[in-house]
């Protein structure tokens, strides 16, 4: 065993020391050797008895590669091999045994102990993989490779999840060597040379460029003793294949055949190719890839395709053709989008001359004689059709027997523009002749035969060596062309330009995709060989002695004088954390103005200045001028954060956006600084008047600064006030100052009488009441105009700005609204004649409104959402805005009714919590808001301290439970208790505290007046488990001494004053016979014995029946209460009726009180409600119902009371 081991270990060592030997570094100094007709690229060494091998992948689609040594070049031999795969998903490899063909035949060998991975990387696309392994077979499903020998090794490539089919295969024959490894050549198994390649990438990139024609491919060159470096780029990377040829003749197809390399797209392959005829199936793989050519790097990106490859000079083989130094060599170069071979979709040929001394050159091209400097000094003419501002300008110089050109296009949505030399005014002429077209999406520039007036008839000029591009740039959306042209016509398609007569230009612009029809088009005649300097009147000179003014306090101080029609301007800008500065004539002290004004603004990122019309105050609103004609920078320099810009303007408004100068009184001038990436919203602004005066002084007449935009004041707090003002009035008069029966009990509907689709809206309105509706419809008038008034105050927005600002401020008037029916007290009592509950529903309604309005007003602003900084003309900071409809929205999702229901605490506690930040965050989003919600929080402010009185009403309650799931808690009787069960609304209830269960729970109970008057009891049921209510019960029932209670109140008031009616009527269900059975309790004690002459509406105490019915689903529940209920026989006045309703009991009975020991009679069923609301048995009486109890009851009931003409209360709780 021992022996065992110690042999194990020499062989670990042994590997562990090849292992070491192998690595990336040891490999850089071979060359990679493409295997054929693949991506995939191979070196390696042979060290010892071991392989050190690197594969390297490019083809950013690729999800997985395998590499196989193989018997053959099958992928499935017999017997089995393997194959080294890689896969991107996890970075690693291993050994699989390839069984079979199918993705379930390629198996995880566990034998993985030939394989050593090294190291491993994928970088953009590029996987590179280095390992060794034994030269011989160590498992089963190895393949020995033997050194000098030919060794097969087959490749594959997958784009989908291993294991999978794969996508791409092939197979080359290599020879390992301790020199490196070599593809085998066919006709003979000796090993070729593994010198390494003197291509340098750096140096050959370092040399310029020459594009090949017209199209998208350009080389770049260095010779390299015999051989000669290319490195080959495309610019277009959506080509399926390109290629390109040294040939004998500018045919694609020649006698006798030369090759072409081509990039295969497909695999990221540069390839040899014989081109024996014009026919893609006679385009045939070259026998020998490595013997003219050796491909040293591929790279492809989004951007462009790239490639480096070495040629010998000389013809290696039979289809080669030598390259000629410092001679013209002709290259052919062809492409194609469809899958190779195929026919090409564009060709051309050029003629290079490549030097010995480095460098390749264009033999058919001139050196330029014309630049852009070269027309500095001369005037543009602007091209235009009479109609609309001139989007083209042109200038232009004759240069020996050529003429300069440059173009201007300064509207930056234009797509594409064409410029003609033309023998008429037409743009279709016979013979035809050509246009300059210069296509804006890809930035450049060909010569167009105009064959007809279709799209399609206007064709590319087989002759593009006419014209020679110097240059093109689009700097903020203006492009300039600079290009140059002979005299004479050089190409069939050409018109010469007259050296001393005029020339006919004709010129065209779209705003769609090239070809297409164009958008405007004009003609004109130019005298080419009379160009006009352009020598500007403004200068540094001319502002000697002119005293800089500041604009107020900020960072930027003016010199200006009055040359002429124009005005000579310097800025400059003393600000070194300034990105950027604008400065404006306007027509007022704000920033956005109807009509729209423009700007200069100077942007230090590219030192440039251009004109910017001011739409909207958000950054996108300020968008580049299409006609920069009124603007002339004369020059501009940022040293040491100092920046000076001198340029020169007409004191006219010579654009639809330029406002006038004045030459005789003050001229208003906003400005702007900004330190973030412009287009954003400024740091620091202000405004000043300026005079304007042709002398050495310029005024600045009376400073008026500004420090912030200025405000715009709306009216949405002064609208809410008034209408709130008015509901309150109307409220007043409808509670106090008479009996308004129509508003204070009449309903807008009967209730449902089916569960229907629109089932609950027609139960909301069954149950608002006419007064009710005049206070909606108040709101929604206030809304109107809230929404109207904004309009009116911002008549230049755009529309989305507009709408944004009403929404706004609709979620604002919501917002102050929301908090006022929260506030509980008895000032709604005074004010409505009803409690604060009665109008939470309100308060749901205005909160949906609030979400709803505010989600819009978010919609609409979306792009500034985070901004966290004031801006505008109301000072708002959109991040908090932002978070506090996050806040309020969360809210509301969780208030749905469902959730509401299910998760009550999980609610009432997120609300409580989260309004309070989003009051904070609201707050914050704008100054309006904070002075709008001054009265809503110190209304609802003063209540919750007004409410904070509970926490001092603590009580030792005792308990009494007379059926399992409900307990009866009583306060002792004291001088506050007795108060309360003698001067409390009927119906009332208390908000109670059980500290024992939670200090922080609040939750709504009826309170009911104790029998004797003299206190006021709590009977709680448990409804359903884990609820406050069932913790109650059951520490209750294990308690059943007492329990100690906080409690706030009362509060609730009817909508019916019960001593004005002859009957009422009393219908209940189950444990909502609570409110009303405090009722029957305390009428006794408060009604008078004899009618007041002071009130003569209200009744004496034995004018007045009350009917009391109540429905229970077993008799047991009928002793729910039996202490506060059978401890004294009713009063007289009271008439009970009790029901039980349970499907088990079908026949009349009794049972018997254990507080009493008298028997409680019930009737079997329902109530009769055709006989309890039979309206003649009610003639001449004044009659009002109440209800508490389940859904159906109380619907079944209201209804009965509209049809019957009763004043109508439902007694609910809609927490």
């Amino acid at each position: 065993m021992l022996r065992a081991i110690c042999v194990l270990a020499g062989a670990l060592t042994a590997v562990n020391a090849a292992a070491a030997s192998c690595s990336p570094n040891a490999l850089s100094a071979l060359p990679l050797i493409p295997l054929e007709a693949g991506p995939v690229s191979l070196r390696g060494v042979v060290q010892a008895d071991t392989a050190c091998i690197q594969v390297k992948l490019v083809n950013p689609n690729a999800t997985w590669f395998a590499l196989a040594v193989a018997p053959s070049t099958n992928m499935i031999n017999s017997p089995r091999n393997n194959a080294v795969l890689f896969s991107d998903h996890n970075a690693s490899a291993a050994l699989y045994a390839l069984q079979e063909s199918a993705p379930d035949g390629v198996h995880y060998q566990q034998d993985q102990s030939s394989l050593h991975v090294v190291h491993s990387s994928v970088v953009n696309g590029t996987v590179i993989l280095t390992y060794s392994r034994p030269l011989a077979a160590q498992s089963p499903y190895d393949v020995p490779i033997v050194p000098g020998a030919v060794t097969i090794v087959n490749w594959a490539i997958g784009f989908t999840t291993f294991p999978d089919y794969h996508d791409d295969q092939g197979s080359s024959r290599v020879i390992f060597s301790n020199t490196g490894v070599a593809l085998a050549l066919e006709t003979t198994t000796a090993a070729p040379s593994t010198t390494p390649s003197g291509c340098i990438e750096s140096q050959v990139a370092a040399t310029l460029p020459v594009r090949l024609g017209d199209g998208p491919l350009s080389l770049q060159s260095t010779v390299v003793g015999t051989s000669v470096c290319l490195l080959v780029t495309s610019s277009n990377p959506k080509l399926t294949w390109f290629g390109f040829s040294f040939a004998p003749s500018t045919n694609m197809i020649n006698t006798p055949t030369n090759n072409a390399m081509i990039f295969l797209a497909k695999n990221a392959t540069v390839n040899v190719f014989d081109l024996r005829d014009s026919a893609p199936e006679s385009v045939l793989r070259h026998a020998n890839q490595s013997a003219s050519i050796r491909v040293l790097q591929v790279s492809a990106t989004q951007d462009k395709v790239q490639y480096l490859v070495e040629r010998s000079l000389k013809a290696a083989t039979a289809t080669d053709v030598s390259i000629s130094l410092d001679q013209p060599t002709i290259v052919n170069w062809a492409l194609g989008t469809t899958d190779f071979p195929d026919y090409h979709d564009i060709q051309g040929s050029s003629r290079l001359i490549f030097s010995a001394g480095g460098g390749v050159i264009d033999a058919d091209v001139k050196p330029p004689t014309c630049n852009d400097a070269l027309l500095q000094p001369y005037a543009a003419v602007a091209l235009t059709d009479g109609q609309s501002a001139p989007s083209l300008l042109l200038k232009y110089l004759i240069v020996g027997t050529s003429v300069c050109l440059q173009v201007r296009l300064t509207n930056p949505t234009v797509t594409w523009f064409a410029l003609a030399v033309s023998p008429t005014a037409n743009m279709i002429n016979h013979p035809t002749n050509n246009a300059l077209v210069y296509n804006v999406l890809n930035g450049t520039a060909h010569v167009y035969d105009l064959k007809d007036s279709a799209p399609d008839a206007v064709l590319l000029s087989p002759v593009q060596t006419n014209v020679n591009v110097i240059g093109s740039s689009r700097v903020n959306g203006v492009v300039t062309l600079t290009f140059e042209r002979s005299l004479a016509a050089t190409s069939p398609t050409d018109v010469a330009i007259s050296s001393t007569g005029p020339t006919r230009i004709n010129w065209a612009l779209g705003f769609t995709t090239f070809p297409d029809y164009h958008d405007v088009q004009g003609s004109t005649e130019i005298l080419f060989n009379q160009p006009t300097l352009d020598t500007p009147s403004c200068s540094k000179d001319a502002l000697e002695g002119v005293e800089p003014t500041p604009l107020g306090d900020g960072p930027i101080t003016l010199q200006t004088t009055i040359i002429g029609d124009k005005v000579c301007v310097q800025a400059t800008l003393n600000d070194a954390k300034a990105t950027w500065f604008a400065h404006a004539v306007a027509p007022t002290t704000n920033m956005i103005n109807k009509p729209t004004n423009n700007a200069v603004i100077y942007q230090l990122a590219n030192a440039s200045a251009a004109l910017y019309n001011l739409e909207v105050a958000a950054p996108d609103g300020v968008v580049y001028a299409a006609d920069q004609s009124s603007l002339r920078v004369i020059e501009s320099s940022v040293v040491d954060g100092k920046v000076v810009l001198l340029y020169e303007r007409p004191l006219a408004a010579v654009t639809a956006t330029d406002v006038a100068i004045s030459t005789t009184g003050p001229t208003n001038v906003n400005w702007a600084v900004g330190y973030t990436t412009f287009p954003d919203y400024h740091d620091v602004q202000g405004c000043v008047d300026v005079h304007f005066k042709a002398s050495a002084t310029t005024v600045q007449v009376p400073p008026t600064d500004i420090s912030t935009t200025s405000i715009v004041p709306t009216f949405t707090v002064t609208i809410a006030a008034t209408t709130f003002a008015i509901m309150a009035i109307l409220g007043v008069i409808a509670t106090h100052a008479g009996d308004f029966t129509w508003a204070n009990h009449k309903r807008v509907t009967t209730p449902p009488t089916s569960n229907h689709f629109f089932a609950d809206v027609h139960q909301t309105l069954s149950d608002l009441k006419l007064g009710e509706i005049v206070v909606v419809w108040l709101y929604i008038a206030s809304l109107i105009t809230v929404a109207a008034s904004v309009l009116a105050q911002f008549p230049g927005a755009t529309p989305t700005r507009a709408w944004a600002l009403a929404t706004g401020h609709v979620s604002l008037l919501s917002l102050m609204f929301i908090l006022l029916p929260v506030a509980r007290g008895e000032h709604w009592e005074w004010l409505f004649g009803i409690s604060h509950e009665r109008l939470i529903k309100y308060h749901r309604w205005l909160g949906r409104l609030f979400v709803i309005a505010a989600a819009i007003h978010l919609c609409l602003n979306w792009s500034l959402a985070t901004y966290a900084r004031s801006y505008g003309t109301q000072q708002v900071i959109p991040f908090y805005g932002f978070l506090a409809f996050l806040s309020f929205a969360s809210m509301a999702i969780l208030a749905y009714e469902t959730i509401r229901r299910k998760y009550f605490e999980v609610f009432y506690y997120y609300h409580r919590v989260v309004s309070i930040l989003g009051l904070v965050f609201v707050l914050l989003h704008a100054q309006t808001i904070r002075v709008a919600m001054i009265v809503p929080l110190v209304v609802y402010g003063a209540t919750y301290i007004w409410r904070a009185r509970a926490f001092f009403n603590k009580y030792q309650a005792t308990i009494q439970s007379h059926l399992p799931g409900t307990i009866v808690l009583t306060l002792p009787s004291t001088r506050q208790t007795k108060k309360w069960a003698a001067t409390m609304n009927p119906c009332s209830f208390f908000w109670v505290n059980v500290p024992s269960i939670s200090r922080l729970e609040w939750h709504p109970f009826s309170a009911i007046v104790t029998p004797d008057g003299q206190s006021i009891a709590f009977c709680i049921k448990s409804l359903q488990p884990n609820t406050f209510a069932d913790q109650v019960v059951a520490q209750g029932k294990a308690n059943l001494v007492s329990m100690t209670l906080y409690v706030g109140g009362p509060y609730g008031k009817p909508s019916v004053n019960f001593t004005k009616y002859d009957e009422v009527i009393l219908i209940t269900g189950g444990i909502g016979v609570t409110p009303m059975l405090s009722l029957v309790n305390q009428l006794p004690h408060t009604l008078p014995q004899h009618t007041s002459q002071e009130d003569a509406s209200i009744q004496a105490v034995s004018s007045i029946n009350i009917q009391f019915h109540w429905v229970v689903r077993s008799p047991e529940e009928l002793l729910t209460a039996e202490s506060l209920m059978f401890a004294a026989p009713f009063p007289d006045i009271v008439s009970p009726r009790f029901y039980v309703d349970g499907a088990s009991f079908k026949t009349d009975g009794s049972i018997t009180s254990n507080v009493s020991g008298l028997a409680v009679a019930y009737t079997s069923g329902r109530p009769n409600l055709d006989k309890i609301f039979n309206a003649e048995a009610y003639l001449g009486k004044r009659v009002c119902v109440l209800v508490c109890g389940p859904p159906g009851l109380a619907r079944n009931v209201q209804t009965y009371a509209h049809n019957a003409g009763f004043d109508f209360h439902k007694e609910v709780f809609e927490y």
